[in-house]
């Protein structure tokens, strides 16, 4: 199992960005790091027991942050992807410039996964933002 990894810091600060560049309609998506689940354990210590349950109900292996029916419409940022609405009244104009002066389209792979993501946080990472809770 893998997760993508977001700070409440880095939550809120996704959420002003948002606010503060959007243009209504699209969805923002961050660029984070994931993880393996069973290295949560060794950042708590190596001779922990554990038991694995399984997937319950309901629970996916994977998160996927864009699938590949969105990849179409979004548009690489820098450090967030933003993927356009495909409604008419989208102001494609105005969010044409902003991509046109800092996006490029998102070529390489087919959906934005926590399993095939290659940005991976390192225990280290991991257990600096453990610290800090």
């Amino acid at each position: 199992m893998t997760r993508f990894i977001i700070t409440l810091d880095e939550g809120v600060n996704l959420v002003i960005n948002a606010l503060e560049t959007m243009h209504g309609g699209e969805v923002i998506v961050p660029k984070l790091p994931s993880i393996n689940i069973v290295d949560i354990i060794k950042v708590f210590g190596t001779d922990l027991e554990y038991h694995v349950t399984g997937i319950r109900p309901g629970e996916k292996l994977h998160e996927v942050m864009i699938p590949s029916e969105e990849m179409r419409n979004a548009v690489d940022m820098g450090g967030h992807y933003i993927i356009q609405p495909n409604h008419h009244w989208w102001n494609i104009s105005e969010f044409k410039k902003l991509v046109e002066k800092t996006g490029t389209p998102v070529v390489g792979f087919s959906e934005y996964s926590s399993e095939t993501n290659p940005q991976k946080m390192s225990n280290e990472q991991l257990k600096k933002i453990i610290d800090n809770i």
